[in-house]
């Protein structure tokens, strides 16, 4: 095959789906554990070495319906949006994005996810056509979207991982 196909395919992929490769590609080249070494326990603050199995204590989450990619989220004050999952092509535009803060990153996801708003008169507005809509939103909106973004995001789990630290429980 065409290497240049392939990296088309890998953009339109879900993140979720490409982390998903990325843990499988590492499983095989490495095995299933992950040392980390001098992990600090939030608890008792405590330096220890963990290992993490990534197929036992990493959950992943599947999408049973590849139309679930696209959803609409319940926005304050009646109004609502229609929003995709971000793709690698999504990711790269971030990682390209000269608005490195997490603020500035969140502002180019929602321009590039969200697709309408609708507000609570009815009217229909189009992220494509204005941008700066996604400026213009509330933080408990923009909280709102992102999070259903992440909750609907297929993929490996990492910030889901529970361990019991030996020092204290």
């Amino acid at each position: 095959e065409d290497p240049s196909e392939t990296l088309g395919l890998l953009k339109k992929l879900l993140i979720g789906d490409r982390d998903a490769i990325i843990m499988g590609i590492r499983i095989a080249t490495y095995g299933k554990t992950l040392d980390v070494k001098l992990w600090q326990c939030p608890v008792c603050e405590d330096l220890s070495d963990l290992a993490i199995d990534l197929i036992e204590d990493v959950t992943t989450d599947k999408m049973d319906d590849p139309d679930d990619a696209t959803f609409e989220v319940a926005l304050r004050k009646g109004s609502k949006a229609v929003v995709r999952l971000p793709t690698g092509e999504d990711q790269l535009a971030l990682g390209d994005s000269k608005k490195n803060t997490s603020a500035g990153r969140n502002t180019v996801l929602l321009q590039r996810c969200v697709s309408i708003i609708t507000d609570s008169d009815g009217r229909i507005h189009a992220m494509a056509s204005k941008p700066t809509l996604a400026l213009s939103m509330s933080k408990v909106d923009w909280e709102t979207i992102l999070s259903a973004i992440t909750k609907r995001q297929p993929g490996p789990r990492y910030t889901d991982i529970k361990l019991t630290h030996a020092a204290c429980g």
